[in-house]
């Protein structure tokens, strides 16, 4: 029904229509007034020179955590209009490829990488040759504890994520599915098989199960060049999961951009906040990222090292040493909801320079 809606409507009406059906229905579940807001004239106007179709319930929804702001995006304009421009989408998937981010970014601050598989080829080594040897000997030599398998390319929301544990000379899911070159090969045609990442103790109290990782937006300016953190948040799973993602049941909690302090509420994918996950209350105990600065670095390195596109979203953890590692960095698909929902849009006060470069691009 959506998709003949979208087709009679247009996209860009269906998009303010189906967000504004969103966030007007996560207001009246949280007993909220759905009235005009405060500063909403003001977001309206900026908004709709790009888009004359701008709803009005997502900053509704967001400014009570943002405050009166026009710095709120709407996520479908940031979508449609704005990730097109400032991140060229003819660059996504050469950038978005994981066999290609150690050519980016050094293979320093990037979990290892045991084996991997691109463009349906064969299978190669540590350094992308063609293996030497069979899949079970190099498992047999490898040193890790644990591997993680990913899709190289079109990933999203932990889909597929695979953990492999060392058993005897090989390693096994939780499942039971042992891991091999038959196995691998029906995997797909584009991954990565990686060290699983030893986290630090304070992002193990988390979650003992998953690796929880730091969600950082990034945002190099399309004037000067100039990266800032605009947000973060802690990404932690449920017990048991293998994956941190929301969509996959974890949550999220903000992290003050100037000391690395948590917040005090952990929300889930729909925003619902609460004080306890996995048995950690935030609210009764102040927790720190540790490292933190470095944590901030990496963030400014990773966008330096990223020339074509302006605004990223890093996945970074620490390792049992207190290393910041990147795991992921994501171009397209941005989750902007993660940083209202804890007060920190995205674009920060660098919203009318964004609006002024797609207008002059479009």
């Amino acid at each position: 029904m959506f998709a003949i809606v979208k087709n009679i409507i247009g996209k860009a009406r269906y998009d303010s229509w189906y967000f504004g059906r969103y966030y007007r229905r996560l207001l009246q579940r949280d007993g909220c007034d759905c009235g005009q807001a405060e500063g909403e004239e003001a977001y309206l106007n900026r908004w709709r020179q790009l888009s004359q179709h701008v709803e009005p319930y997502s900053y509704r929804y967001y400014s009570r955590f943002c405050g009166p702001t026009a710095d709120i995006v709407p996520e479908y304009i940031l979508h449609n209009q704005i990730e097109p421009c400032i991140n060229p989408l003819a660059l996504w998937d050469e950038y978005e490829d994981k066999n290609r981010f150690a050519l980016y970014l050094g293979d320093g601050c990037l979990p290892a990488t045991v084996l991997c598989r691109m463009k349906g080829g064969e299978i190669s080594d540590v350094c992308r040759r063609p293996l030497v040897g069979t899949v079970e000997a190099a498992l047999v030599d490898c040193h890790y504890t644990s591997l993680i398998l990913k899709p190289a390319m079109g990933s999203s929301c932990g889909e597929r994520v695979m953990k492999f544990d060392r058993v005897g000379d090989g390693y096994r899911d939780a499942g039971g599915q042992m891991l091999d070159k038959a196995f691998l090969l029906g995997y797909g045609t584009d991954w990565i098989l990686q060290e699983c990442i030893v986290p630090h103790p304070f992002m193990q109290q988390f979650c003992s199960t998953a690796v929880s990782t730091l969600r950082l937006a990034v945002y190099r300016s399309v004037v000067d060049g100039q990266s800032t953190v605009t947000g973060a948040v802690l990404r932690v799973g449920p017990e048991g999961a293998v994956v941190d993602n929301t969509s996959a049941g974890g949550c999220y909690v903000g992290v003050d951009l100037e000391s690395g302090t948590l917040h005090r509420t952990f929300f889930d994918v729909q925003g619902r906040g609460r004080s306890v996950w996995n048995g950690v209350d935030v609210s009764r105990q102040t927790f720190t990222v540790p490292h933190w600065q470095e944590v901030l670095a990496l963030a400014h390195r990773v966008a330096a090292t990223i020339p074509d596109h302006h605004l990223l979203a890093l996945d970074i953890t620490l390792d049992e040493k207190g290393k910041p590692v990147v795991l992921e960095y994501n171009i397209g698909g941005f989750s902007a909801y993660f940083f209202h929902q804890v007060g920190q849009p995205p674009l920060a006060n660098h919203t009318d320079e964004v609006i002024a470069f797609c207008l002059r691009k479009r």
